[in-house]
């Protein structure tokens, strides 16, 4: 994936915050979300070590969780 496709689905979380009439501040929130997810799993694929790749990892899942809807019914 290109960096022109990670700016891509961050400009679409940002646009689904719009859409759904959220604050600048939640736009912000959402795109820094996914910046952190696109972050940690470049992280995961370049580590070097066991240990590092664990951290990654712990790091990806981390990162994806806080991008899940709080509630099962809360669109996505």
């Amino acid at each position: 994936m290109s960096w022109v496709d990670v700016l891509a689905v961050m400009d679409q979380a940002v646009e689904r915050e719009k859409d759904a009439g959220q604050p600048y501040a939640a736009q912000v929130a959402a795109r820094a979300s996914v910046a952190e997810v696109f972050a940690a799993a470049h992280a995961s694929l370049a580590a070097r070590d066991l240990a590092d790749q664990m951290a990654a990892d712990d790091r990806l899942r981390a990162a994806l969780a806080a991008c899940e809807p709080e509630t099962p019914h809360e669109p996505v």
